[in-house]
């Protein structure tokens, strides 16, 4: 769920206008106005906000992604410290949501 009050503040709290904003990420005003209607915004502009708002990953997340942003805060956070991604070894029992890292063997 986007937080559009959140982000209008952020870039009150920056000195930066909305008009200021986009220009900066690489979109007109009114492609500006239209993503902070519907609240979509793609990755690439949302990591470019992230930059000109001196955002962490806390502040992108209440704003961007989550309503319940605590319990999806705490995730991140945790995958970021840990940079565990699962490897199983071939012939081992694999659950279905968990990523596969796929090893070739070379000739």
């Amino acid at each position: 769920m986007f937080n559009g009050n959140l982000l209008r503040g952020k870039i009150v709290e920056m000195g930066m206008t909305q008009k200021m904003v986009a220009k900066f990420i690489g979109i007109t005003q009114s492609s500006w106005c239209s993503k902070m209607k519907a609240g979509t915004f793609f990755r690439r502009e949302i990591e470019q906000i992230m930059l000109a708002l001196n955002l962490d990953i806390s502040d992108a997340i209440r704003i961007f992604f989550a309503p319940n942003h605590q319990k999806l805060e705490q995730t991140v956070d945790c995958n970021i410290i840990s940079n565990r991604i699962p490897v199983y070894e071939e012939g081992a029992s694999v659950p279905s949501a968990q990523p596969i890292l796929i090893r070739r063997d070379d000739p």
